[in-house]
Formats: C-alpha cells, structure tokens, sequence
C-alpha cells in the first residue's frame, strides 16, 4: 500500500513537473523576422516588385490572412529621411475585433522593431496594419517605404508561406489609392 502511494506522488510529480508553461523561453520567442522574412522573399525584385518611398498620404495599410495560430507581438517600421516625429499603429484582427493601437517613433536607417500589446491570430484571421501619421504633417513627411509592382499592376493578391497578402489602402490628405503597392510595415509572430 505505501509503495503505491510513492509510486503515485513520483507518477503525479512527473506529470507536474512536466507540463509546459509560457516561461519556457523555447516556445516564448517574438520572431520580429515572421512576416519581414515572407514580405522580403515575396516583394522582391525577382518578383517584378521595387522598393520606393512613396505615397504621400497619412494613413498606410493592408491587410493579411496568417494561415499560423500565435500571437503578433511586435511591429516594425521605418521612418523617412526627413520625419522623427510619431505613427499611431494598429494591428487589428478583423475577425476576432482584438486589436492594438499605440503611438511609436521609429528608426530612420533600418526597420524598427517595438513590442505591442499581443494580439491573438487563430489560423486563418484577418488582419489589419496600419499606420497613420497625424494631419499637421508635412506632406515629404507622409511618404513610407513601399513594394510596388514595376508595372503599377495589382500586387494583390501574394502568398508565400503561412501569409496571404490579400489587400492595401492609402488615403487621408487624399486617395484613397487601393491596391498601389505593399506598405513595408512587418509585424513579429510568435507561433503557439
């Protein structure tokens, strides 16, 4: 009867001691470079596509379906040349209505990631990202990196990997202009 018991509590500590636990830092991982990495093997020269900073309108934005579950824990950009001031981003998903908005500046040399409020992605949700640059601001310092088709062509709709790129807008101080290239605004996953 003892031998049981021991052989219980060792059987019930195992199963314990066992189970996963978001502190586990092999599983607990931000990838910044999820969507960068599939943005830059989809939009890519070989693909008909340049990058330009362009389209001097406020708000820049797409749309994505991730074919992942996870969480969107980062987003990334890069500011102009010529603006260090702020961008509201969202990061919405328009299928559960869980969503981020936050002011961020930005590095003006390279894509810059900061950590957001994490947003929840099942397989298959849509999502939206968006930045958006206030209205006193001068219309050189509206403009954003973006992948263009080097034929003005529709760019939509891309899939590559667990992303399908389904859509874009630009609009505010004019447009709107749907669909006239991918803003490079990347977002970090984490994989469950």
């Amino acid at each position: 009867m003892k031998l049981k018991k021991i052989l219980f509590l060792f059987a019930l500590s195992a199963i314990t001691l066992s189970c996963d636990n978001d502190d586990d830092a092999t599983n607990n991982f931000c990838d910044d470079s999820y969507v960068d990495a599939i943005i830059n093997t989809t939009f890519t020269p070989a693909n008909n596509y340049q990058l330009i900073e362009t389209m001097d309108l406020q708000t820049h934005e797409y749309k994505m379906r991730i074919n992942a579950s996870g969480e969107i824990c980062t987003i990334g950009y890069k500011n102009p040349a010529v603006y260090t001031g702020d961008y509201t981003m969202e990061v919405i998903n328009e299928t559960t209505n869980n969503s981020y908005s936050g002011v961020h500046s930005f590095s003006q040399t390279q894509i810059d990631y900061q950590a957001i409020a994490p947003i929840t992605v099942n397989t298959g949700d849509i999502i939206l990202v968006r930045r958006t640059i206030d209205s006193n601001a001068s219309l050189e310092e509206t403009v954003g990196q973006i992948f263009q088709k080097t034929d003005f062509s529709n760019p939509f709709p891309e899939v590559q990997g667990n992303i399908e790129f389904l859509e874009s807008d630009f609009y505010g101080m004019g447009g709107p202009v749907p669909n006239y290239g991918m803003p490079y605004i990347a977002v970090g996953f984490k994989v469950d």
